[in-house]
């Protein structure tokens, strides 16, 4: 099974839909679509429930997500271990934040941080 079909159900979960998604991550719906059908082929049981407007996952696949983010979790780890051993430093950075900070704050600072260490990309 391909990891970034896992990273897609859990974007899915996240935004309820197919379409945001996508959006996020770069795919058609179209092509999200492909994907979960494909997972829940592999998998044999369906991953997704439409309720009005809105895609949830079914309790099959909520009972997945324990094991779905440590995979997730151990394939960054893995990553991180091969940039070190490769002499980079990598990593995740979350922000949390107020909408105007966002708008304000956090681009500059970025910028900041692009221009002081221009080996890091975002």
């Amino acid at each position: 099974m391909d990891i970034k079909k896992w990273k897609v159900m859990l974007a899915v979960d996240h935004h309820g839909s197919f379409t945001r998604a996508g959006l996020e991550l770069g795919y058609t719906q179209s092509g999200i679509t492909q994907m979960m059908k494909t997972l829940e082929k592999d998998v044999g049981f369906s991953l997704f429930k439409k309720v009005g407007h809105g895609t949830f996952l079914t309790d099959e696949a909520k009972a997945l997500l324990p094991a779905i983010r440590s995979l997730l979790h151990a394939e960054e780890v893995i990553r991180q271990e091969i940039a070190a051993l490769k002499g980079a430093q990598t990593g995740t950075i979350i922000i949390g934040t107020y909408l105007s900070c966002s708008i304000h704050w956090i681009p500059k600072i970025i910028q900041e941080f692009q221009q002081k260490t221009p080996r890091h990309s975002l």
